[in-house]
C-alpha cells in the first residue's frame, strides 16, 4: 500500500519570487519551519518545530535535486507515534487518542517542488511522496492537508511580503 501526494497550484507571482521562497533559508523558515536549509546537493539540513504530542519536532533533511528556479527536492524523514496525526487532525476521542499512543512511524519520504511558467504567474506542483504502508498512508492524507494549508496561508504571506 502506497499513497503520494501531490498538489498543483498557480501563484500570481513571477518565478524568481517563488524559487526564493522555496531556497532562501530565512523566507523558507518563515512559511514552513526554521531551518538550517542551503541550496547545495547533499547538504543534510533540519527542519525544528516545538515538539509536540508523538513527534520531537525535528524533520531530517538532504538536498538531492537542485535546478535552479526549475526544482528541489529533499529527503524528509523523522519518527513520530501515532498521536502525532491523531492530534494534527484535531481528534478529541480519548478511545481514537489511545489507538494511536505507541504506534511509532518512520517517515521516510521525499519531498519535491517543480515550477514552471505560467500565463498568470507560476505553477507550483508540491509532490511529497514515498508514504509505504499502512500507518504511513494514514499519516499522507494527514500532511497533504496540512500542505495544503500551509500552500494556502503561510507561503502566500510570505510571497506577498
Amino acid at each position: 500500500m502506497r499513497r503520494d501526494v501531490r498538489i498543483e497550484r498557480v501563484l500570481p507571482y513571477p518565478r524568481e519570487r517563488v524559487w526564493h521562497a522555496l531556497t532562501d533559508r530565512e523566507s523558507l523558515s518563515r512559511w514552513l519551519m526554521p531551518t538550517d536549509f542551503v541550496p547545495e546537493i547533499g547538504h543534510a539540513f533540519t527542519f525544528r518545530m516545538k515538539a509536540q504530542p508523538g513527534w520531537d519536532g525535528v524533520t531530517h533533511c538532504v538536498v538531492t535535486e537542485l535546478v535552479a528556479r526549475e526544482r528541489v527536492a529533499y529527503s524528509y524523514r523523522g519518527v513520530a507515534r501515532g498521536d502525532k496525526p491523531i492530534a494534527c487532525a484535531g481528534v478529541e476521542d480519548e478511545r481514537v487518542r489511545s489507538l494511536g499512543r505507541g504506534v511509532f512511524a518512520d517517515l521516510d519520504t521525499v519531498l519535491r517542488v517543480t515550477l514552471d511558467d505560467a500565463p498568470a504567474g507560476t505553477r507550483m506542483v508540491l509532490e511529497h511522496v514515498g508514504f509505504e504502508g499502512c500507518k504511513l498512508v494514514l499519516v499522507s492524507f494527514v500532511m497533504g492537508q496540512g500542505w495544503k494549508k500551509i500552500l494556502r496561508t503561510r507561503l502566500v504571506q510570505v510571497l506577498d511580503a
